[in-house]
């Protein structure tokens, strides 16, 4: 049964809200267009909430909405309701609150029973969907959430939290082409189903070592392209053991001058003769060798 709960009747009944820790991060555009609708037409959809418990039947984290530091937990459950649909209104509400001493709307809240047969995870996506199509980012915070355990997908998690493409950081992860989007969307399609590729760690600290390495002498702008990547990736080539190879790049890279870094910042391509990343991977082979054939 559907039924409508005010912020008032939340106070009144020792209520507070809480979020999924799988369901994609706030964008602070649409927050603020939010934030701009709630002062001029008010709320007009309630927001979709379902009670802490069921969520936690389905083994979701949550925590509280307004302070992520505060988890959310059979010990507390009672004291919430999870949001399912509408956390950029809630939050638009909430800095409203704090930010504007003439805004005074209520917000309201529509609580939802899930069908039989149908996830939580189903519903997030149901409803994000229509107003918002996730982007590979979405999936791999909520692939993450699901599969906190995989060193794969924390480490592929923690760079596209840099704003690194998961392209880029699937391929640093692996040091191959491997990891498609496909896969990241499936680890949270399938609830957590991950593909064994994902378990295959084999090349994670070498690949660890080689962007920390990368990110050191050439910033973070250098590395989070693709290009890079790439080129490290057709550098090793497809031996079965690379941990030679990986040596020698990760003393290219240690041993790289400030020069040399500059030159390849300062790469250019150019128009309908040679791309950029043509122009980048040349001057990264000039430099390889040289330092091979230094190193003999």
């Amino acid at each position: 049964m559907f039924y409508i709960l005010t912020t008032n009747d939340l106070q009144a009944e020792g209520l507070k809200i809480a979020k999924i820790k799988a369901n994609r991060d706030l964008d602070e555009k649409n927050v603020k267009a939010k934030m701009e609708d709630l002062k001029g037409r008010g709320l007009i959809i309630p927001a979709m909430v379902v009670d802490a418990a069921a969520a936690l039947e389905e083994k979701l984290e949550l925590c509280e909405f307004a302070n992520k530091d505060i988890v959310v937990d059979e010990s507390n459950a009672k004291e919430y309701l999870v949001i399912l649909d509408g956390q950029h209104r809630y939050e638009a509400h909430l800095r409203l609150l704090n930010e504007d001493p003439d805004y005074a709307r209520d917000f309201r809240f529509q609580t939802v029973d899930i069908p039989e047969g149908v996830t939580i995870l189903d519903v997030l996506k149901a409803v994000n969907d229509p107003g918002h199509t996730w982007s590979l980012s979405d999936y791999t915070h909520s692939a993450w959430e699901i599969n906190k355990e995989n060193p794969t997908l924390s480490f592929i998690a923690a760079l596209v939290a840099e704003g690194i493409s998961y392209s880029a950081s699937g391929k640093w992860s692996s040091l191959n082409r491997r990891l498609t989007p496909a896969m990241v969307k499936e680890a949270v399609n399938n609830e957590g189903s991950l593909d064994p590729l994902f378990v295959e760690n084999k090349f994670l600290d070498a690949g660890k070592k080689l962007f920390e390495a990368a990110k050191k002498k050439l910033g973070k702008q250098m590395v989070k392209p693709r290009a890079l990547v790439d080129w490290i990736i057709d550098t090793l080539g497809d031996a079965e053991s690379k941990s030679e190879e990986i040596a020698k790049l990760l003393l290219f890279f240690e041993d790289m001058t400030k020069e040399q870094a500059d030159e390849l910042k300062q790469v250019r391509g150019k128009k309908n003769v040679l791309s950029k990343e043509e122009a980048l991977r040349k001057q990264l082979d000039k430099l390889y060798r040289a330092f091979q054939n230094k190193s003999e």
